[in-house]
């Protein structure tokens, strides 16, 4: 049996390597707009999924469609029976859980759904069934994004592809405008934090991404096509194997505290790889920071800088040790926090022994340790003391990671 995601634009997506970890033949087909009906009626596949911007398009092409689907007029699960196809919808399903699975209870609050498309009516449709207040939000609606300040609301459902990697954009509207606000839900999963998120998290709101709903949505259509339920401990499995599989761990702090040392032991433990943005540096330039730093001075060395930790939050699901002063930029700390969970490693200053760097040379540790700390503790998922043995401080690590659940 062999399944696929159908989408115009899918380098974004996780949904094969999900799919596959269940034991799924899967795999990814990128669709011209003009090619949906021909793949539609005569593609090898005894079921696929449906993304953007095909949710709506493809109901015209299928022999069925269920009532769920017909009634929020989008599919995002097709299976083929008997040479039939039937249309599905577990993205409802799959919102829904999520907000189970974070415990959020949605009755007789009021919501903005940001997005109008075949997301944002999902949305509405199931927080309406929930008991919700909704406002539909929109670039050009009655209520749009320019506008929208003047609502109170208590939770932001954002449906909008906005933020989705590799979009810098900002988020569409600002959480600080409402000021009852308590739950943010971005259906945006790659990257893990939108912009969106870090905002309201900026506020003390509790504020979740995407892949809680992504995992459900494919248990659910796993289900239709194969007929295997599932459970609750499936999708804490599934999600927890996921975000060891996408989210980075990024380790930070003072310079000499540990990072690579620990990075190395980490990624020997966990058999990821390990990026070490001095060393990023080192390859696109051919001379070590030192050497930058010395012959061009510090400014020039933190635009060169900059370029290796975009280089490595680029990627997903490996290690990056971060030189001490990565976090200096706030473009770095925006991507750092986007893709990576962070973690900060302390150690005292008298610890400290590499002082042939020249940033300490020119500052000393305690200077710059005045100036960072504040910045790692702001930025840090986890805390973690390098003061004893490098093996309690790689256990500590690598279980904070494991099991960490955005």
């Amino acid at each position: 049996m062999k399944y696929c995601l159908v989408g115009k634009t899918l380098s974004h997506s996780y949904s094969e390597r999900l799919h596959r970890a269940y034991g799924l033949d899967y795999t990814l087909e990128e669709v011209a707009p003009d090619d949906l009906q021909r793949f539609v009626k005569s593609s090898p596949y005894d079921g696929f999924n449906v993304t953007i911007p095909y949710k709506k398009d493809v109901i015209p092409f299928l022999d069925e469609v269920s009532p769920l689907a017909a009634r929020l007029g989008a599919v995002n699960t097709v299976l083929r029976r008997d040479g039939r196809t039937i249309g599905y919808n577990t993205d409802y399903a799959g919102f829904l859980g999520a907000l189970d699975y974070y415990g959020y209870d949605t009755a007789g609050k009021r919501a903005a759904v940001l997005g109008t498309g075949g997301a944002g009516q999902m949305a509405a449709t199931a927080l309406r069934d929930r008991d919700a207040t909704v406002t539909p939000v929109s670039r050009s609606g009655a209520v749009n994004y320019a506008n929208c300040t003047g609502y109170d609301f208590d939770f932001i459902v954002n449906c909008t592809p906005v933020g989705t990697y590799p979009d810098t954009s900002p988020a569409v509207i600002d959480a600080k405008a409402f000021p009852h606000l308590g739950f943010v839900y971005d259906l945006v999963y790659n990257p893990f934090r939108t912009q969106l998120m870090s905002d309201a998290r900026g506020l003390g709101v509790e504020a979740h991404g995407g892949l809680a709903m992504l995992v459900i949505q494919a248990l659910a259509a796993r289900e239709i096509w194969t007929g295997i339920s599932y459970t609750d401990l499936d999708v804490k499995t599934c999600l927890r194997t996921l975000q060891n599989e996408t989210i980075n761990l990024v380790l930070m702090g003072m310079p000499s505290s540990g990072k690579s040392t620990i990075g190395r032991a980490l990624a020997a433990q966990m058999g990821k790889r390990l990026v070490d943005v001095d060393a990023l540096v080192t390859a696109r330039t051919s001379r070590t920071p030192r050497e930058i730093i010395e012959e061009d001075g510090e400014p020039a060395f933190r635009l060169v800088e900059a370029k290796a930790v975009e280089e490595a939050c680029s990627m997903r699901g490996v290690i990056v040790a971060l030189g001490g002063g990565s976090v200096l930029l706030g473009s770095n700390r925006t991507l750092l926090r986007k893709t990576g969970f962070i973690t900060y490693i302390r150690r005292d200053l008298s610890s400290l022994t590499d002082f042939d760097r020249p940033t300490l040379q020119a500052a000393g540790a305690e200077r710059l340790f005045v100036e960072r700390d504040p910045i790692y503790r702001s930025l840090a998922d986890f805390t973690v003391d390098n003061n004893g043995a490098i093996d309690s401080a790689v256990n500590q690590i690598r279980v904070a990671y494991e099991n960490f659940s955005d």
